[in-house]
């Protein structure tokens, strides 16, 4: 079963861009030791990859069901704490079930197609599937099964050009996005555009550095021991300045560490950050100081009606759904979801985070201005 995954994964990174390692699959070359989240990153990143090398696809979505485990680390003393993803307690494989993935082309078709693990023999032709809709949410299983599958295309993810009409400004003299105008300065990307900034305004000028971003789970084994198990390998330096009398919200500059190869080969994890609980009202991802992509994810909790004529195959209840984040746009996620971001490229990744002070509505400026 590996083994043939492992090829289809090898013939998805084909087409990957060579600017990055991609060339390289996520966790190194032993799949033995790949985790359940470099098994997504490596499948998510590919079929993203794949997808976009076509000049006539607009953009792609990818939707799979998963089990989120929940711990009570907060390496950040905020109100995110590590998170850990599973297939199911029944699926012994650390590979995905199924994904479903959604290509939106520029003439305004769609094509919906399903990738199906390979151990479970099933056709990849979207007509073998019984399919459901309520709201945003999808139930689809095959057309012989009696338990049902849940995806969604759903994310947050908006135009900043958009948001900053209704966005205000972090204070009186400093817009939104990037109040320092790190983009004004010298550089070719974010990391050297950050290296050569002059700080002012409230931000340490000397970077903040964590070895590790969410990046740990806690697991008892058969001894009833606690284990801390890896989920990602890279670090992150930040440039940060926090809400007060005349800042209207935390605000963040932070450069994730490019591909440690080596750091993933030993643990099989992806470079990056791992998963992680919002507990704040709500956290924004916005990209703004690099010129390409940053592959994101949000997981959901099921919230919608039970699945027609059946249950939740593997017992699967929680939805993850799957975008590269471009140039130009913020990925929003509120309180009690997670999410989770990976950086496929031999360079640093720098971007923007938005602490909200309240859940985001317009009505209340992007839960800055709260009532």
């Amino acid at each position: 079963m590996k083994s043939n995954f492992i090829r289809l994964i090898l013939i998805l990174l084909f087409y990957f861009k060579p600017l990055s390692l991609f060339a390289i699959p996520f966790g190194g070359t032993n799949s033995k030791n790949w985790t359940t989240e470099v098994w997504l990153a490596n499948v998510a990143v590919g079929e993203l990859s794949k997808s976009e090398a076509n000049p006539n696809i607009k953009d792609v979505l990818l939707t799979l069901p998963v089990q989120m485990l929940q711990s009570n680390i907060f390496p950040f003393g905020d109100g995110q704490s590590n998170s850990h993803l599973i297939y199911g307690k029944s699926w012994l494989a650390r590979s995905p079930i199924v994904v479903l993935k959604r290509e939106i082309f520029k003439n305004g078709r769609i094509k919906d197609s399903v990738i199906w693990n390979p151990s479970l023999g099933l056709s990849s032709d979207i007509s073998t599937l019984d399919f459901g809709m309520s709201g945003k949410w999808i139930y689809f299983k095959p057309k012989t099964w009696t338990s049902w599958f849940i995806g969604t295309f759903s994310i947050e993810i908006y135009n900043i050009a958009v948001a900053a009409q209704s966005f205000p400004a972090l204070n009186s003299s400093n817009r939104f996005p990037d109040p320092q105008k790190i983009n004004l300065d010298f550089g070719v990307n974010g990391i050297q555009k950050i290296i050569n900034h002059k700080w002012s305004g409230g931000y340490n000028s000397n970077p903040i550095y964590e070895p590790i971003v969410h990046g740990i789970f806690p697991i008892i084994d058969k001894n009833n021991h606690t284990q801390m198990i890896p989920t990602a390998v890279g670090g992150v330096k930040t440039w940060m300045i926090n809400r007060s009398s005349n800042i209207r919200y935390k605000h963040l500059y932070t450069c994730f560490d490019a591909r440690n190869l080596n750091a993933e080969s030993q643990t099989g994890t992806p470079s990056g950050a791992g998963w992680h609980l919002i507990g704040d009202p709500a956290e924004t991802i916005l990209n703004t100081i690099e010129s390409r992509s940053l592959p994101v994810a949000v997981a959901t909790l099921y919230s919608g009606p039970t699945p027609p004529m059946g249950q939740f195959a593997f017992e699967l209840n929680h939805i993850v759904t799957i975008k590269n984040l471009r140039p130009g746009e913020m990925f929003l996620t509120r309180r009690g979801n997670m999410h989770w971001y990976v950086n496929p490229s031999e360079t640093p990744f720098c971007n923007e985070i938005v602490v909200h002070n309240c859940e985001p509505n317009l009505n209340n400026s992007w839960g800055i201005n709260c009532n």
